[in-house]
């Protein structure tokens, strides 16, 4: 069962064309449109740290049981409350580094690394 799940996150992590990882790390060179999925899967974000370049977007998928929320610790983003199977989507085209968490469960936490 571990294993299985296991080759899923790595199908999902490394089939994604244009992307290579340490953590998620958009590849700013590839000519493709740049977007970096987070799963969101038992109260965490998978990866709970991402890395891309300006222009890129995230795109977080509830995969979970519960309902979750995807919101920047400045409020630059915030999504509306997410049922299983939601996506929210944020492009990023500024430089920096965006910490965010759920509201509903505010014992999760992930960040975006934009440079």
């Amino acid at each position: 069962m571990i294993v299985l799940v296991l080759a899923s996150i790595a199908i999902s992590v490394f089939a994604v064309p244009g992307f290579y990882t340490s953590g998620a790390v958009a590849n700013p060179n590839s000519p493709q449109t740049c977007v970096v999925h987070v799963k969101i899967i038992n109260y965490a974000y998978y990866p709970e740290k991402v890395k891309v370049a300006p222009g890129c977007t995230v795109t977080w998928t509830n995969k979970d049981i519960s309902i979750h929320t995807v919101t920047s610790v400045t409020k630059v983003f915030h999504s509306k409350i997410m049922e299983p199977g939601n996506t929210f989507s944020y492009t990023f085209n500024a430089k920096g580094i965006f910490g965010y968490f759920c509201e509903i469960h505010n014992f999760m936490m992930g960040e975006v690394v934009v440079s």
